[in-house]
This record gives structure tokens, sequence and C-alpha cells, in this order.
């Protein structure tokens, strides 16, 4: 009795796992036919002085050319998705390719220009959903092994890309670990045989299942990983959840960024790791108030959730204090929406989530983030603005703990406050840089990111200061009051109950 429960768990856990894997496949999946006939596409180079101190790598999908704003001086890495592999190991280009062949010269030659590499992407999408049979298909027949390195060497070379990276999702149990690994080191070696320098990467999962990943051995084969850190929560979830976690979230999923880099990539050298996070979010329907509550399902009945929702589509429901919230557990908001006797719940990370992801970063010393995807935050600058923030010159710099034990920013108090609030810190004395001490400035945000007001913006000396914040003209709802004084830059959030 036991081995049948046993095995019935097993089989449970397989299916959860392969849909967990595959879920962010959902948009492409949705918009893989549907090319757009015309594009308004913003390339833009705001600042040829800014200098990247991460990696910062964004896919382009073809379907987001409608609406992509790109930084070019905000990135490091342009990967255009997606060539898709075929059954017999050819390489198809993105639809619509031949009929926008000018848009995309023109956004290789724009970003190469401005020291971008353009790294080609090739997956197993196929029409209708992620195909394992494709990549075994390819890495267990040497016929269709030879097309498919002989297609890469033809694109990368008409189209001059920088590299490639492989975007093989849920793979057969029996694929992963030496199999992919091997069929990795040929790719390596080929591109290393036909080219100077071209780079080499994989798009690998955020919970290595079942161990069957081998992923110290394929970081060394590869120039990096691109870990997609998304998706910890899905159309797969029985219970709703952040789809991006920063910290431990509860019994319901205990994966998170953390757990990620010092469980599943512990092994990896950080600076191998690129961290990828999700410009979106997505939707549930539920009967209560609990963010990690049961999900009522619709439509298909493996389909637990609504759907997938764009940053652009949904920002404005954050900026609403009566429905928004930031949940401490995994340190990422949320939006909740009474609809008669149910509730829209939204999860989706914004500029303080990500801020506090993209420190977590500067912290575990990593390659750099990855974004999936541009064009899902439309027109819109605020992530872009943060990118520059975080990862521009000096502006690289996070808390540590012997750096905490000097400059000290305290939690406010009251908190929660109304209307006002006293916020206190140190700043320490560390010798020369005082001959022209830097500025200090303490700037109070809100919860999408904007700065709603600056308490100081000036030279102050070493020692303790205070401040007193008087948010009488603020509506309620939470904040988040930052300090930064030279490299250093820490941020805390308040609340403003009315």
């Amino acid at each position: 009795m036991k081995t049948i429960i046993k095995i019935f768990f097993l089989m449970q856990l397989l299916i959860i796992v392969s849909a967990q894997q595959s879920s962010h496949y959902y948009d492409k999946i949705q918009n893989h036919n549907n090319a757009a006939d015309s594009y308004d596409l913003q390339i833009t180079q705001f600042n040829n002085s800014l200098e990247l101190q991460k990696n910062v790598f964004g896919y382009l999908p073809y379907w987001e050319l409608n609406d992509a704003n790109i930084r070019l001086d905000l990135l490091t890495h342009l990967a255009v998705f997606d060539f898709v592999l075929l059954s017999d190991g050819s390489v198809s280009y993105p639809p619509g390719w031949n009929n926008n062949l000018s848009k995309w010269i023109q956004i290789i030659s724009s970003a190469q220009e401005s020291n971008v590499k353009v790294i080609m992407t090739v997956s197993n999408l196929s029409l209708d959903a992620v195909d394992s049979n494709l990549v075994s298909n390819l890495i267990n027949n040497n016929s269709n092994k030879e097309k498919f390195f002989e297609n890469i060497k033809s694109i990368i070379t008409d189209f001059h890309f920088d590299g490639i990276n492989i975007d093989f999702e849920n793979l057969k149990l029996s694929e992963r670990g030496d199999p992919i690994n091997f069929f990795m080191q040929e790719l390596r070696d080929s591109l290393d045989t036909w080219f100077v320098s071209k780079e080499l990467s994989f798009a690998t999962p955020a919970v290595n299942w079942d161990d069957r990943w081998k992923l110290e051995e394929l970081s060394e084969i590869c120039d990096y990983l691109f870990i997609m850190g998304y998706d910890y929560h899905g159309s797969w979830s029985e219970n709703a959840g952040p789809v991006a976690p920063l910290n431990g979230t509860n019994e319901f999923s205990p994966y998170n960024y953390k757990r990620t880099i010092s469980n599943d990539y512990a092994d990896v050298e950080p600076s191998k790791i690129i961290l990828g996070v999700p410009y979106y979010g997505a939707e549930w329907l539920v009967d209560t108030n609990d963010p990690y509550t049961t999900v009522i399902p619709k439509g298909n009945p493996n389909t637990n959730w609504v759907k997938h929702v764009n940053y652009e589509d949904v920002y404005n429901l954050f900026a609403d204090n009566n429905y928004s919230a930031f949940d401490e557990i995994s340190q990422t908001p949320y939006v909740m929406i009474p609809q008669g006797d149910e509730f829209q719940l939204i999860w989706m990370d914004i500029v303080p989530s990500l801020e506090l992801k993209y420190n977590f970063v500067i912290e575990k010393q990593l390659s750099g983030i990855g974004i999936w995807s541009l064009g899902k935050d439309g027109n819109r600058n605020e992530l872009w603005n943060l990118i520059e923030k975080k990862f521009t010159d000096s502006t690289t710099s996070v808390v540590s703990e012997t750096v905490v034990n000097d400059f000290v920013l305290f939690q406010n108090y009251p908190n929660p406050f109304n209307p006002t609030t006293t916020i206190k810190f140190t700043l320490p004395n560390v010798g020369d840089e005082y001959i022209r001490p830097p500025q200090t400035r303490l700037v109070v945000y809100d919860i999408l990111g904007r700065e709603v007001a600056t308490l100081i913006s000036k030279i102050l000396q070493p020692g303790n200061h205070e401040v007193i914040f008087d948010a009488g003209n603020f509506s309620s709802g939470i904040y988040f009051y930052t300090l930064t004084h030279g490299s250093f830059c820490q941020s805390l959030k308040m609340i403003l109950a009315k």
C-alpha cells in the first residue's frame, strides 16, 4: 500500500513540475501566430555616458515589437525571441521575420552600434505547447544535430548575432543532466570552431526539480545561465501566490529567489548567473481576501488561473491604496479587488519589489538581471529608471552586514502612523570622505516607486539625525523611504493609516 501511495505522489509531483516549468509559455503560445503587421518600435540611446556595472539581458519576443520601448543604454544583451526548433533539427525564423526584416535589421544594427550584444534565442515552442519531443529528436539523432548546427551557423553568420541562447524547456527527466549537457558541449565546440567569441547561454529553471539538472557542469560549458526566475506560482497552482517571491512564502510554496540561489544554484559560480525577473503578473479569481487562498478554476479544469497580465496593463491598479498591499513574507505586492462575492487577485512585481530583487543580485554578486520581457512595460519608464538607479556607475552597492553596523537607517515610529512619523538614521565618520562629503538624500516613494516627498537633500555631518515626515496630504497606504549617501542605499517600508 505504501508503494502505491508513493508512486501516486510521484506521478502527481511530475504533473505539477511539468506544468510549472512551462507555464510562463502561456503568453508565448497565445501570441505565437499573432505577429504584428506594423510596428511602432522605439529604440532609444538616452545617455551614452552611462556605464552598466551588471549585465542586463532582455528578451524581445516578436509579438512585443508593437510596444517595445528599448533603452539601449541600459541593456548589455538583447535576445531575439524566438527561433524555433523543428522536428528534423532545422530552425525556423520568428513569425513575420521576412515581412519585417527591415525592423529586425534596425534592431540588430542599432543595438550593436550601442555595444549591446544581440543574441538569437532558440526554443522548443511548437504551435500549441512546449514540446520535449523536439529536443529528444535533436539530441538523440546525429542527422538532426548536424542540420541544427548548420542552420545555427548560417543564421548567426547572416545576421551577425553575437551568440545563442538555448531555451529548451520541460525536458524529459531522462534528458536532463548529462544528455543535455553533452549536447551543449557539442554546440560550444562547434561555435568555437566556426567563430571567435560567440556567447552561449541556456535558460534554466528556477527550481531543480528532482535534482536531475547538473547545473554546475552546464554553467562551465556556457558563458552564463539565465535563471527563469518566475512562475513560482502560475496556471498550475491550486493556491494563489507571488509569481516571483524574493523570500519564502508559506506552506503552499516554500520556493523563492533566495532558496533558488542558495540551494539549487549553490555550486554555480555567481558570476555565471543572470537572474531573470518578470515584467508581468498573474491573475486569479478567489473567494476570500487571503492572497494565498485556494483559487477558483477558470476554463479548462487544469487551468487554475485567469491569465497573465502585463505590467503596462495593470500598473494603475497598484496605485490604488484601497486595493493594493505589500506581502511581507514574499516581499512582493498584490492587488485584491472585490467582485461581488469573489475577488480579483493579481500578484505582480513593481518598482519597490524589483528594487529588493536587484539589491539581492548585487549582494550575491551575480552577473546581472534578465527581463522577460521587453515590451511588457509598454511606454512606461519607471522600470528603466530603476535599472539606471541600481546598475549604473557608482550606484551598484547594497548594504552588507559590515556596512549596516556603520550606516543605520531605523524603522520609522510610530508605524503605522497618522499623519506624522519620525525617521532616524546614523551617518558614520569614515575619514577622508568627509574632506568632500557626499550629499545625503532621504526620499519617500509610493508603492509604485514614484517619488512623492524629498525629506533631506543636502550635505550632513557624521552622527545621528532625525526628521519628521508629515503625511497629512497623502492617502492611506504603503510607502517606502530611501536613504542614500555616496554608495550607501537602503529602503524601509512604512504604513500610513488614516
